[in-house]
C-alpha cells in the first residue's frame, strides 16, 4: 500500500511553534512597542518636550496616551471602512514582530504537510487503509473515515481546507505508517515491537 515512504516529521508538523513561544513572542512584541512609544513620548524632543513634569504630570501622560491611541483606531477604522479588500498597515507590519516570525514558520511547516497529504493522495487509495486497521485499530475512528471518504469523492484538497482537517489527515497518514511497520514487522518476525 506504499504507506512505508511517509516522511512522518513532516506528517508530526515538526518545527511547529507551541503556545508558550506564541505567548513569548507576543509579550516581546508588546513590550517592544511600549518601549518604543515611551521611549518616543519621554525624549527631550518628543512629544511630551513642552510638558511640565510636575506632580499632575501623570494626568498629562495619560491624556497623551489616549489621544494617541483614539488617533490610530480612528485611522485604522477609516481605512478598513474605505479600503475594505486592503491590507491595513498593521496586518504588513506584522510580519516584521516576533509573532509574526513565528506565524510565517507554522505557515510553511502547515504547507509542508498539506503538500505531503496531497501527494499521498494522488499516489495511495485510502481506502485500502481499512485492511490495515486489524495492526492499529485507530484507523477506523470516525475522523480518520471521514479522511477515507473525503479522498473517495475526490475533494481531499477542498476537505482540508482548515487546520484542523489537515491534523486530522495527517494523523491518518501517520496511523498507517505505523500500521504498515508493524505489518512488515509481524510478517518478518512473527511478532512486533513497534507501539
Amino acid at each position: 500500500m506504499n504507506f512505508l515512504n511517509l516522511d512522518t516529521s513532516i506528517l508530526l508538523m515538526k518545527g511547529r511553534s507551541t503556545a508558550k513561544d506564541r505567548l513569548a513572542a507576543w509579550l516581546v512584541s508588546v513590550i517592544a512597542i511600549l518601549a518604543f512609544v515611551f521611549a518616543f513620548i519621554g525624549s527631550p524632543g518628543g512629544i511630551t518636550s513642552n510638558i511640565d513634569l510636575s506632580a499632575g504630570s501623570m494626568n498629562d501622560y495619560l491624556a497623551l496616551t489616549l489621544q494617541i491611541l483614539g488617533g490610530i483606531v480612528l485611522i485604522s477604522t477609516f481605512q478598513k471602512l474605505l479600503f475594505p479588500y486592503k491590507k491595513t498597515l498593521s496586518t504588513k507590519m506584522r510580519k516584521f514582530t516576533p509573532i509574526g516570525f513565528i506565524e510565517n514558520k507554522d505557515q510553511v511547516v502547515i504547507n509542508r504537510a498539506y503538500n505531503e497529504v496531497m501527494d499521498i493522495a494522488c499516489k495511495v487509495d485510502f481506502r485500502k487503509a481499512i485492511s490495515l486497521a486489524q495492526y492499529e485499530p485507530s484507523i477506523l475512528s470516525f475522523s480518520n473515515l471521514r479522511v477515507i471518504a473525503a479522498h473517495k469523492q475526490g475533494n481531499l484538497g477542498k476537505w482540508i481546507s482548515n487546520e484542523e482537517r489537515l491534523l486530522q489527515s495527517c494523523n491518518f497518514l501517520y496511523l498507517c505508517h505505523i500500521a504498515e511497520l508493524r505489518k512488515e514487522e509481524i510478517e518478518v518476525h512473527g511478532q512486533t515491537e513497534i507501539f
